[in-house]
């Protein structure tokens, strides 16, 4: 319990030709911009939202079911995700 596997890729379908180690340049390119066409404004205002959302989804994990090993599992992903986007 409290294991977690390592994954074959991040996501299922290669993006810039690969799976894995993806950064917030390829992430945003991607499907902000060339996917979804937004704006560079709408772009800025989602990660600043997510900024401000941060705090409240670790005080989330802080206060759910899960084990303790498992909410430090899943606030280093969350810390590891929000880092490689940018987003701190």
């Amino acid at each position: 319990r409290g294991e977690v596997k390592p994954a074959q890729g991040e996501i299922a379908l290669p993006l810039d030709g690969r799976k894995k180690g993806l950064t917030a340049h390829a992430w945003l390119r991607y499907y902000a911009r060339e996917r979804l066409e937004l704006t560079d404004k709408t772009v800025e205002g989602m990660i600043a939202n997510f900024h401000d959302v941060l705090r409240s989804w670790h005080e989330t994990i802080d206060i759910s079911f899960l084990h303790e090993n498992e909410k430090t599992l899943y606030h280093d992903l969350l810390n590891e995700r929000s880092t490689r986007l940018g987003i701190e």
